[in-house]
């Protein structure tokens, strides 16, 4: 049993730091990309993987993704921004603030 355990603690850990690689990146290409509809998708990207790990990051990055698709008219980025505000939300038991991003 104890070989068995050790892989599983293995396999959480190797995940654990897979994804902090992959947000260290994201936010790499973040800073060096130019194009507005790039920065938005980065931006969901990095929403995806932070959305159950660290909430407040994940909503901030949402939240940016909001704002430089409406400063860009980006009609899809709109779109996937409201809707991960909105999933945040109801995460969080915020459920009326939820509803009104699902909305949107």
């Amino acid at each position: 049993m104890k070989p068995f355990s050790c892989l599983i603690i293995f396999f959480l850990l190797s995940q654990f730091s897979f994804g902090t690689a992959n947000i260290d990146s994201l936010q790499s290409a973040l800073q060096t990309t130019s194009q507005d509809t790039l920065k938005v998708k980065t931006l969901i990207a990095l929403w995806e993987a932070t959305a159950y790990s660290n909430m407040d990051e994940a909503i901030k990055y949402a939240h940016e993704a909001l704002d430089l698709s409406l400063k860009s008219n980006y009609a899809r980025g709109l779109a996937e921004s409201y809707h991960r505000i909105a999933i945040t939300f109801n995460n969080q038991g915020e459920f009326d603030s939820a509803t009104i991003y699902y909305n949107k």
